[in-house]
């Protein structure tokens, strides 16, 4: 552990807090951040994920995955 790390996580506890306590009603907050964070990890990523290894490649000479990329090679 650094002493920046420490830092930054009692930063974080502290601005939690704040706004815990400034908040009148925090369940409403929590609401909006659960509604909006949780499709993301359940439907969205797993789809993008799943999208990012079908579109994997396999070269058989090299016996290798080619993984899909946004680069454009054939510039190259």
């Amino acid at each position: 552990f650094c002493f920046k790390r420490v830092l930054v996580r009692t930063g974080l506890l502290f601005a939690a807090l704040f706004v815990s306590l400034s908040l009148p009603n925090f369940g409403a907050v929590m609401n909006i951040f659960g509604s909006t964070t949780v499709p993301c990890t359940c439907v969205v990523l797993p789809t993008l994920y799943n999208i990012y290894i079908k579109a994997a490649t396999y070269d058989k000479d090299k016996d290798t995955w080619i993984k899909p990329t946004f680069l454009d090679r054939s510039a190259e």
